[in-house]
């Protein structure tokens, strides 16, 4: 629970300083990422947050840090196959 609301402060500040709602460079990495076990709500969560003008969401799940495979890849490969 914790984490979640952690999550959900770091967002909220990235959207009070954002000056515009639209997203210019979809090839940044994320300024935010949801972590949590299996059903403790992420999905629920995202789906909530992706309904703000000024957030954009990935439209899948792209396992980087829990994928032994994805992680040795590198950070070129995470910013190449986010779909933001």
């Amino acid at each position: 629970m914790v984490l979640v609301l952690s999550i959900v402060c770091i967002l909220s500040t990235i959207i009070s300083l954002s000056s515009s709602s639209e997203v210019t460079n979809s090839k940044n990495l994320p300024q935010a990422i949801i972590i949590g076990v299996k059903k403790c709500g992420t999905r629920a969560l995202l789906k909530f947050l992706s309904i703000h003008p000024s957030i954009a969401v990935s439209s899948k799940e792209i396992h980087f840090f829990d994928s032994p495979e994805n992680f040795r890849l590198g950070p070129n490969w995470y910013r190449y196959v986010i779909s933001i």
